[in-house]
């Protein structure tokens, strides 16, 4: 008798197991694989293969320099390449790449031959046209942004809230991942971020208001990193050193800003980068420009 219970009680699991695979399955429509480490709101999963049953609405691709003559160093290609293929990992029609980054506040811009600016995004997306013959449709940038933050709020503003974009993959390098993580989960979980959504004051079930998580706000992060292979050791290991002072202030930065407005604040008032009071020094005092607001 127990072993007939025991039976039929193992029977029922895997029929149940079973059940939920196919309505997963059938309720996504398809199952993706993609190859690469993958870090979510939900946690980090470092395996080489993971599943994303998600369609994805947007790719946001971080820029972080230009080389002499207007085009994208190597990590910043890197980035690219990996957008790329999440893009053509996708089902028609294919979420935009969006190449996120004006400049710097330290390194004077690049000019075009009509010495016009020709923004870090604007590299970037020439770079993807190109090399990757991306189409233009498939294709957005935004170059309001100078450093991690600017990078997030304009993404957010400029493009997520007006097109109503949900479930977005940000791809990086692995030495800017954790800052990068902080910074959008922070940005996005901003009570009023979900303007796009209607969820501007998110609670959960127990009626509390839900801080610093972007599906508080109607949004799913997913996070990609890029190997930092084949950059300078010593360049590598002082943009580490630099990403974690960098962390530690955005987390205090988020412990006392929790809205929208509280953000805007913030940016246009107190960052030096964005700032009226301090434009005077922009591009000319490159510690404070570093400590005010961080680079890339």
């Amino acid at each position: 008798m127990n072993l007939t219970r025991s039976i039929s009680c193992n029977a029922v699991v895997i029929a149940l197991v079973i059940l939920s695979t196919v309505i997963v399955i059938w309720g996504t429509g398809q199952v993706r694989i993609d190859e690469g480490p993958l870090r979510s709101t939900i946690g980090t999963i470092d395996h080489s293969i993971r599943l994303l049953p998600l369609r994805l609405d947007a790719i946001f691709v971080l820029t972080g320099g230009q080389t002499d003559d207007g085009g994208v160093p190597l990590w910043v290609a890197r980035r690219l390449d990996r957008a790329v293929e999440l893009q053509r990992s996708q089902s028609e029609p294919l979420p935009p790449i969006v190449c996120v980054g004006g400049g710097s506040g330290v390194v004077p811009p690049i000019l075009t031959a009509e010495k016009f600016v020709m923004h870090e995004s604007t590299s970037a997306a020439k770079y993807l046209h190109e090399k990757w013959k991306v189409s233009f449709s498939s294709l957005l940038k935004e170059w309001s942004s100078y450093d991690t933050e600017g990078n997030a709020y304009f993404a957010l503003t400029q493009h997520a809230i007006p097109l109503g974009w949900r479930h977005i993959a940000i791809v990086t390098s692995e030495f800017h991942m954790p800052r990068s993580k902080a910074v959008f989960d922070w940005i996005f979980g901003l009570q009023g971020a979900g303007a796009g959504h209607g969820l501007l004051h998110a609670t959960d079930p127990s009626g509390v208001v839900l801080r610093h998580d972007p599906r508080s706000q109607g949004f799913w992060l997913e996070y990609i990193s890029v190997s930092d292979e084949g950059l300078d050791a010593e360049a590598l290991k002082t943009r580490v050193a630099a990403e974690k002072r960098r962390l530690k202030r955005i987390n205090g930065l988020a412990q006392r800003i929790h809205t929208l407005p509280q953000f805007h604040h913030y940016l246009f008032v107190e960052n030096r980068i964005y700032n009226t009071a301090k434009q005077h020094i922009f591009g000319k005092d490159g510690a404070n420009m570093t400590t005010a607001g961080g680079l890339y």
